[in-house]
């Protein structure tokens, strides 16, 4: 069976190329020394023995020691050069796997779930099965030096070698079904787990957790019996092997003895023989008895093989020179992956630097599509967005992160202190900075009435907080250090009426600075700081309006999710 490997190549296979090498040269030695034991047999048989020199058997037993100290130090030194490629492979991949994940190049792959199955493989690189691998190349040498010793003796182990093989094919085609779907079925049982978690209150609340733990257990279960059935397949094959491997070892001694009898190669060239043919043996036999992990990690390395093929490399990129924050969307639509219909259909869209305004709509409208193409979140199906007139691709992620401000709907604050989120977890971020994209966002007195202040700790065993304190510090994370472009989606949606007063203040100064703001609210109360409203309708503007036409019209009391435009109006 081919096993295509794709991730070790152009700059992986450069990471680990010494190591590799390292690897190829040691292996080799290795079995070059484990001759050492068949020879140290055919000369104690073949000249000790008959010659009864005392001398000669010391002489000899020294240097199979000696030899034997050297061969497992090599191996030893093996098994640490393997260990730090797997972890140099690790991390240059995982990182690449991440990153890929963070920038959403890798749609359809869950980060979590290839960085595991990274980490099998590189278990995989540590264990017997492996070593069979590295060992296998030179079963042909030790089948050549049986074949030398005497051809009879080497057609059977070539026979053995043969069912071997075949033992291999049929124990990959007894496996390869359940032990994929045993994988799958502990992926998807894994991703339930994650979104019951994140779910737990409102399940519990609504007596859910009984039927989520049934669903669970249901795939659970069905994952189990695919990877017992690829146990019980696995470890029949085996046994088998086992048995072919202890049999051929048994016809070697067999045939060896009648060709001693017939003066045709001597005693020692039976034991001798012995000790070869299980060199050639050996690896077949283990990798039939590791076949399943084996194939776990062959099914990893696809996975993580096809994420990296959907990985766009952008190379590095000339910066360009710091934008004023023009926002401009070109007949730009947005297909959603898996979707037949666009989020957003042929939207074209100038924003002037220093402007403010407000996406309404109804619910499905398209209206956090817009925020995340805004922002760079999104890539449009087609069309451009340009900042400063640039198309957003051609800007270095990072570099155009340094000049926006984003404010998810779903806010999540990344495990660390308050100070880290607000600084993006930049560690060059300075006391001040940190403070004055506070004090930008007004949540300065917020911050205070926290146990430890800037340095208390939230996410996973850190304080919890509501979901107004939440949203309003990834305020003060999307307007650290003054962005050219500030992107807000329904920024309002958990504050009270201080909070919606301090929104209101961060958006004027953000416009007094000159940075552009896009607000995506269902709430009228950000209105009064915004200079126009749009109004969107399946996936397309259907009118605009000044702030004040939009106020002049406006109902108390009434959502900017229910205005409806005067040029709307019979339509």
């Amino acid at each position: 069976m081919a096993i295509k490997v794709m991730i070790f190549r152009n700059t992986l296979i450069r990471s680990a190329f010494t190591g590799l090498l390292i690897i190829g040269v040691l292996t080799f030695v290795l079995n070059m020394l484990a001759l050492v034991l068949p020879v140290y047999m055919l000369q104690m048989y073949d000249r000790v023995l008959p010659s009864s020199s005392f001398a000669t058997l010391a002489y000899l037993t020294l240097i199979a020691v000696a030899i034997l100290g050297v061969l497992g130090a090599i191996e030893g030194i093996r098994q640490v050069v393997v260990q730090r490629v797997g972890a140099r492979l690790e991390v240059d991949v995982g990182q690449r796997l991440l990153a890929a994940s963070l920038a959403g190049s890798a749609q359809g792959h869950d980060a979590a779930s290839l960085l595991r199955d990274l980490g099998q493989a590189r278990s995989f690189l540590s264990s017997p099965v492996f070593s069979a691998l590295l060992d296998a190349p030179f079963a042909p040498l030790f089948l050549l030096i049986v074949f030398m010793i005497h051809p009879m003796l080497g057609g059977l182990v070539l026979l053995g070698i043969g069912v071997l093989l075949v033992v291999t094919l049929m124990n990959q085609w007894a496996l390869s079904r359940p032990q994929q779907r045993s994988s799958d079925g502990a992926a998807i049982a894994g991703h339930l787990v994650m979104a019951f978690t994140r779910n737990g209150e409102a399940m519990r609340a609504m007596g859910m957790s009984g039927n989520a733990i049934g669903i669970w257990g249901d795939v659970t279960a069905n994952a189990l019996n695919a990877q017992d059935r690829a146990t019980r397949a696995n470890a029949v094959f085996s046994g088998f092997s086992r048995f072919i491997r202890l049999v051929v070892q048994l016809g070697i001694l067999g045939l060896g003895a009648y060709l001693v009898l017939k003066q045709e190669i001597t005693a020692g060239m039976i034991f001798a023989t012995s000790l070869v043919s299980a060199r050639a043996l050996g690896p077949i036999d283990n990798l039939i008895a590791g076949w399943k992990g084996l194939l776990q990690t062959i099914i990893s390395l696809r996975e993580i093989n096809r994420a990296l093929n959907d990985v766009k490399d952008d190379g590095h990129k000339l910066p360009l020179p710091a934008p004023l924050g023009q926002l401009s969307f070109e007949k730009v639509i947005y297909v959603p992956p898996g979707a037949a219909e666009p989020t957003i259909k042929g939207i074209s869209l100038p924003v002037k630097a220093g402007e403010a305004i407000c996406i309404v709509g109804p619910s499905g409208a398209g209206k956090s599509t817009m925020a995340k193409l805004a922002s760079g979140a999104l890539k449009p199906s087609h069309g451009t967005v340009r900042l400063d007139g640039s198309d957003f691709q051609n800007w270095d992620a990072g570099e155009r992160g340094r000049h926006t401000g984003y404010l998810p709907q779903d806010v999540e604050l990344l495990p660390g202190t308050i100070a880290q989120n607000i600084a993006r977890l930049d560690p060059r971020a300075s006391p001040d900075e940190v403070v004055a994209a506070a004090e930008l966002a007004g949540v300065i007195e917020l911050v205070k009435k926290l146990p430890n202040g800037f340095d208390t700790r939230v996410g996973p065993g850190g304080m919890p907080l509501s979901g107004g304190q939440r949203q309003r510090i990834a305020l003060a994370r999307a307007v650290f250090r003054m962005p050219r472009l500030v992107v807000l989606d329904e920024p309002n949606s958990h504050l009270d009426a201080e909070g919606e007063t301090a929104l209101n203040s961060t958006i004027v100064k953000l416009k007094a600075a000159g940075s552009t703001v896009i607000v995506i609210s269902q709430r009228s109360g950000v209105l009064q700081s915004v200079d126009q409203i749009l109004f969107m309708r399946d996936g397309q503007i259907a009118a605009s309006q000044s702030r004040e036409e939009a106020l002049a019209h406006l109902i108390p009391g009434q959502r900017a999710s229910e205005m409806v435009p005067r040029a709307a109006v019979g339509a």
